[in-house]
């Protein structure tokens, strides 16, 4: 969430060296003023992290926000789809692609491959269809990306709460996947493309050229991107209860992000400044897991 300062660092390495060589019965000796100023730098620490950080992006925020639903709406979690990879899938595909409507299905997928660094993002002329658990001779792919203009494919592996397996021929699942799909689809070993590996957390692929990211990144991409107010209400309906269940069910660091950002719109009122010192620090407990989740994107 941000660089702690060295003097920082300095100052409690040199509390815990002193606080070693105190015995346990003998409390009165334990350094306490070291140990209090320690703690009030601490703390004032995590109020000017947080605060910058809600302040860094005011419109991120707000943007979530406006598609959130109540949590008693969910009727994903009613129906039990909680915490399933196939089903999660199927949901990313409709985003990424909602029948009947290119158009929206070119922004979307144009915001998510910007939001993975991508360059491919700004040359896409039209929007493709997902297809989700395409099959191969070494493993199924979660999601495939098939672009034509210009050529370039996107392999994506989801996870939610378990890890890569070994495919049939022996490989980590981001390692087999490229190679797999291209032959599948008949293309060569050097068609473009990359393999993406989607998980809450931004867990790191087996296969380093793999791009690790989070639901949040997808999420946020397409809440950003489109407004609820530019939809007809079906779809509105629709992008809401799917960005309102991933952020509560698939969210970095396990947490609850729909219920956290529900609670931020009511005391920041798009300002960040309104909350106080005092109340960062009896919620911090969800705003520090919230504003970390802001600096967790992407990696390669």
């Amino acid at each position: 969430m941000g660089a702690v300062s060295f003097q920082a660092i300095a100052n409690f390495n040199a509390f815990i060296d002193r606080a070693k060589k105190t015995l346990p019965e003998s409390r009165s000796r334990l350094p306490i003023p070291e140990f209090e100023g320690f703690v009030k730098e601490a703390k004032y620490m995590a109020i000017r992290q947080v605060r910058r950080a809600l302040e860094k992006r005011p419109d991120q925020l707000r943007n979530l926000c406006r598609w959130l639903i109540p949590a008693s709406s969910d009727i994903l979690a009613v129906a039990g789809f909680s915490g399933f990879e196939d089903p999660y899938t199927k949901l990313i595909k409709w985003m990424l692609y909602p029948p009947g409507r290119p158009d929206l299905a070119k922004r979307c997928q144009r915001a998510w491959l910007k939001a993975l660094n991508l360059p491919l993002a700004e040359k896409i002329e039209e929007a493709i269809e997902p297809a989700v658990q395409f099959v191969t001779e070494d493993g199924r792919a979660d999601i495939v990306l098939h672009f034509q203009r210009p050529q370039y494919i996107v392999i994506i592996e989801a996870k939610i709460g378990s890890v890569e397996h070994e495919t049939p021929g022996g490989k980590d699942q981001t390692a087999a996947y490229p190679s797999a799909v291209r032959s599948k689809l008949g293309l060569s070993k050097n068609h473009p493309g990359v393999m993406v590996f989607l998980t809450p957390n931004g867990l790191l692929a087996a296969d380093e050229s793999a791009i690790s990211t989070t639901y949040d990144t997808l999420v946020g991409a397409i809440a950003c991107e489109l407004s609820p107010e530019e939809l007809p209400f079906d779809l509105r309906w629709a992008y809401s209860t799917i960005i309102t269940h991933l952020l509560t069910h698939a969210a970095s660091g396990s947490l609850d992000k729909a219920m956290v950002l529900r609670e931020l719109d009511k005391c920041l009122g798009g300002r960040a400044s309104r909350l106080t010192d005092d109340q960062i620090i009896a919620n911090l407990g969800t705003l520090g897991p919230i504003c970390r989740s802001f600096e967790t994107g992407v990696t390669k």
